[in-house]
């Protein structure tokens, strides 16, 4: 199993610590990007979402439009607004994943500015970033992602019986 493979299943497994521990020791040879994504999500995993965002945040610059990095980023944000109950931290992460929606039109990042725009009180933006993802997908009658993606849309587009059957695809 290579050392990549070897973090994303530890993080599966929910073996934080084990993932944050490995990532360190790959960081202190390697500077691949996604051992860098892989250590910053297991530092928030693990229970420390602010050393998580200090290190995206430093690391972002490398790879601005990066999907991977900016929607991990944006899950520390959200992680920081659960935690810290402070709407600053879900205007980042609306923000953080809107951006990238912007200029990657990628239905990860889209979902997401949807679902923060609707929490940070902006149910209109919510609904148009909604509909623009559901415009972007290209499978989702076969692709488990697009699928739960396509259920969260209509959610967000308060049409019920499209999202439930979307969501049993899915399943």
């Amino acid at each position: 199993m290579s050392d990549i493979a070897h973090l994303e299943h530890l993080i599966h497994m929910g073996h934080y610590a084990q993932a944050r521990t490995r990532g360190q020791e790959l960081l202190l040879s390697r500077s691949d990007l996604r051992i860098k994504q892989l250590y910053a999500l297991s530092l928030s995993k693990s229970g420390v979402p602010e050393a998580a965002q200090e290190y995206l945040e430093s690391i972002i610059k490398e790879a601005p439009e990066d999907t991977e990095t900016n929607g991990i980023l944006g899950g520390v944000y959200k992680e920081l607004f659960k935690k810290n109950q402070s709407s600053k931290f879900a205007v980042l992460a609306r923000d953080t994943y809107d951006k990238n929606f912007l200029i990657t039109k990628s239905y990860y990042t889209g979902i997401n500015a949807a679902s923060m725009s609707t929490l940070a009180g902006q149910g209109r933006r919510g609904k148009e970033l909604a509909q623009e993802v559901l415009n972007v997908l290209k499978d989702p009658e076969n692709d488990f992602w697009e699928a739960a993606t396509q259920a969260e849309a209509y959610l967000l587009l308060k049409e019920r019986a499209k999202s439930e059957e979307a969501y049993l695809r899915a399943r």
